[in-house]
């Protein structure tokens, strides 16, 4: 006789099977920038696409090989120069990861150490580890809309939105214009968004693992607790520590990394993860609320991606019927928290 915990996880199996079958087992790439009609109905389907080789470099002079305004090394030098901004240092590349703590053995979700420092400091720093703080791995991430605020000096090189974007979802403009500079060192783990994200690969190559939000089951999510690096410094060298934030109680967040087969559990085997890689001009649907990780490939002396975030629609059933999954995969994989099944 089958338990009910066992019928739980037979119908959340079945719907990731149902749900595959109705899915492209590939990620369709696309040649031009999809009609407004069309791009309506990519996102209505809620699954990715890639546009690439669309010329996008005729509206963005960011992408324009030919254009003086193309975003190479030296121009970001050139128009950025001393501005300050906001820079993510780890010691491996792992910003807001989950890690185990060598306090107590206990699992964490690390964020980065943030510092602000002159543009052409984190440029002189990357692809170059032991120039600068031994070895410290710097990525810009802020996620704030920094392209209009922070990086104001390039504002003229990207659009400020997206209008076939903006017309299919009805608004004025992304919530958020962000701009990410990296090397090959930096990985952003698995996680998902509540925006709907059109992401621009500026310059070098990027690895992108996609799952579905309705396979949240295989990723085993746990309550983990918050810390952030901190460096410790000597006389010759500087390192990081991790201090655990007790001013939050938990984050729920994914432990499973689709390139490290290590981290899988047993649910895994029911996940279809797809894996692309984005080259220079090409640019990305990310659906609202699907899990993507992101690595910097290759020796580029630098990467640079752009996105635009729009809010996700709130009130259709996709938000409801992930948030159910979500709550329904912590029970199946025995996380408890009293505040989080609070009624």
């Amino acid at each position: 006789m089958t338990t009910l915990r066992q019928r739980l996880e037979y119908g959340m199996i079945r719907q990731i099977e149902l749900q595959q079958s109705t899915f492209d087992t590939k990620i369709p790439v696309l040649n031009q920038m999809p009609s407004t009609l069309d791009l309506a109905r990519i996102v209505q389907s809620n699954f990715p696409v890639i546009v690439r080789d669309a010329n996008f470099s005729h509206s963005i002079p960011a992408l324009n090989p030919h254009s003086p305004s193309r975003w190479t090394k030296s121009y970001l030098r050139q128009k950025l120069g001393s501005t300050p901004i906001s820079v993510a240092m780890t010691p491996f590349g792992d910003a807001d990861s989950p890690i185990v703590s060598t306090h107590g053995n206990r699992d964490v979700f690390v964020q980065p150490y943030t510092v602000i420092m002159p543009a052409n400091t984190l440029f002189d720093s990357l692809n170059n580890p032991d120039l600068i703080d031994n070895g410290a791995v710097r990525y810009m991430q802020s996620q704030d809309n920094n392209l209009p605020t922070q990086f104001s000096a390039l504002s003229s090189d990207f659009p400020a939105s997206l209008s076939v974007v903006d017309k299919v979802l009805g608004v004025e403009g992304p919530e958020a214009l962000n701009i990410w500079l990296g090397d090959a060192r930096t990985t952003s783990r698995l996680h998902c968004d509540q925006y709907e994200n059109f992401y621009f690969q500026v310059s070098g190559f990027k690895e992108v693992w996609l799952i579905a939000p309705n396979e949240v089951y295989c990723l085993n999510e746990k309550f983990l607790t918050p810390a952030n690096y901190v460096p410790t410094k000597t006389d010759d060298s500087t390192g990081f520590d991790v201090l655990v934030d007790n001013r939050i109680r938990w984050v729920l967040f994914p432990t499973v990394d689709p390139s490290d087969p290590s981290t899988f559990t047993p649910a895994y085997q029911h996940c279809r993860p797809y894996r692309v890689v984005l080259a220079p001009g090409d640019m990305l649907y990310l659906p609202a609320l699907w899990y993507h990780q992101m690595s910097i490939q290759g020796d580029a002396e630098i990467s640079v991606s752009v996105n635009y975030w729009y809010g996700m629609n709130y009130t259709g059933p996709l938000w409801m019927k992930w948030d159910n999954l979500r709550l329904q995969s912590v029970l199946l994989n025995g996380q408890e928290d009293e505040s989080f099944f609070s009624v």
